[in-house]
């Protein structure tokens, strides 16, 4: 697999802020080689510090993977599907 000249980070417009606080950020990464255009990135900000927790090839993807993780640490008041039914409706 090559990679492209300059793979870059852009944060995608998506600040969720969430009903308990915090936001989720979705960062798009292009350019990355032939096979693969781009990625998206999902982390939680809490005001502390800011953490990914998903990835995927589209938005619904990384937030999906996100949730999940979310779901395996049993953290209450999952944000990642709370932007999910957001953006379902």
């Amino acid at each position: 697999m090559s990679q492209k000249e300059n793979p870059q980070v852009n944060q995608v417009s998506y600040y969720f802020e969430t009903s308990k606080g915090g936001l989720v950020i979705i960062y798009k990464i292009t350019n990355l080689s032939e096979l693969v255009d781009e990625v998206f990135v999902v982390t939680f900000d809490d005001t502390y510090d800011e953490q990914p927790w998903g990835v995927g090839l589209t938005l619904e993807d990384a937030l999906e993977h996100a949730a999940q993780m979310w779901d395996r640490y049993d953290n209450p008041d999952n944000p990642f599907r709370e932007i999910l039914v957001q953006l379902q409706k």
